[in-house]
């Protein structure tokens, strides 16, 4: 946790759902890794999202069931999860 823990955001011990703060059209789960660069990201930075990074959310034998992304707006963190 940071010194500042101003920089975080309300939920920032909740992730939101990415469904609710994007549009998913075009993104193709199979190809995941791909989509988040090439469609998801550019869209969360469209709406003023930075310091995007991706990460392995829930799994089970047959691979990822959600993935999670945290990024910063107007100096705050959040958290999504989408799957």
């Amino acid at each position: 946790m940071p010194d500042n823990e101003e920089s975080y955001s309300a939920d920032a011990y909740e992730y939101i759902d990415l469904y609710t703060v994007i549009d998913m059209v075009g993104f193709d789960y199979d190809d995941y890794h791909d989509g988040e660069l090439n469609i998801l990201e550019p869209r969360l930075k469209e709406i003023g999202y930075t310091d995007i990074q991706w990460g392995p959310g829930e799994t089970d034998s047959f691979g990822p069931l959600t993935r999670t992304c945290q990024a910063m707006k107007d100096g705050k963190l959040y958290f999504f999860v989408y799957g």
